[in-house]
């Protein structure tokens, strides 16, 4: 072998770390389409979660209509039963109940003509 001048020796060495350089681009490339390829499958897999989400989100919105709806309806019929049950244990309507009946039975007795 012969000897190698110190401009041929910084040539080589030159030569060798372009050689590392463009090794490591390259694997730097791979490595980003791998990369690229597993974001792509993420966001395939994602969507499908999105669109299944934005159905349950529908149907929830849906049912908590429905249950606002019945819970009126419930919160109306208590109402109306409480005010009716209300009116019909008050001790006044009793008393008017009384003297209604005892009015009716005192006119057919003949006591007030």
């Amino acid at each position: 072998m012969m000897p190698m001048q110190s401009s041929d020796a910084a040539m080589q060495m030159l030569i060798e770390q372009v050689r590392r350089l463009s090794d490591s681009v390259d694997r730097f490339n791979s490595t980003m389409s791998q990369m690229q390829q597993q974001l792509a499958r993420m966001e395939a897999e994602n969507l499908h979660t999105v669109e299944r989400r934005e159905k349950n989100e529908a149907r929830l919105s849906k049912v908590e209509d429905r249950v606002g709806v019945l819970e009126a309806w419930r919160s109306e019929q208590r109402g109306e039963r409480g005010f009716l049950a209300a009116v019909l244990k008050s001790p006044v309507l009793h008393v008017i109940g009384g003297v209604i009946v005892g009015l009716v039975a005192a006119i057919k007795g003949g006591v007030i003509k």
